[in-house]
């Protein structure tokens, strides 16, 4: 498949289609294979977070409270030791980790690099809103309900 369109949007779109085991035969595609891979959470975080920002004062925790939504623009997701997460910029130099899982990427890849309003907890990844359109893109049901 040949990707068209902004440099931004060939990316995205090459990104997903690289999860996705869908080749793409643009060269400037090539790179993208598949979700970045690093040893430890926090290491992929700090990476993810300065590799889309030039914040390097920056803090990074996980997001362990019941319910609580997170607002803020989600950088990117990536794999650590066979676990995926998104990493979300929450003000000027505090990010937050949330643990999710491979079959949420795709809906996550669409709004890496917009606002977005993410609710998690311990387990996960609960709920996903796109603050720009208020549209929920995602919802996760958990075993308690909701």
């Amino acid at each position: 498949m040949e990707i068209n369109g902004t440099d931004e949007y060939k990316r995205r779109c090459g990104e997903i289609a690289a999860r996705n085991g869908i080749p793409v035969v643009n060269p400037e595609l090539r790179e993208i294979q598949s979700v970045p891979k690093f040893e430890s959470p926090l290491v992929g975080a700090r990476e993810l977070a300065l590799s889309r920002t030039n914040d390097k004062g920056m803090f990074i925790t996980t997001s362990a409270t019941e319910g609580k939504n997170y607002s803020g623009t989600l950088l990117g997701v990536f794999e650590s030791g066979g676990r995926f997460y998104a990493v979300q910029r929450i003000d000027e130099n505090r990010f937050i980790l949330h643990g999710t899982k491979r079959e949420d990427i795709p809906a996550l890849e669409v709004l890496v690099g917009r606002d977005a309003e993410i609710t998690s907890n311990y387990k996960g990844i609960l709920n996903i809103i796109d603050s720009g359109s208020r549209y929920e893109r995602f919802e996760r049901i958990t075993s308690r309900g909701r």
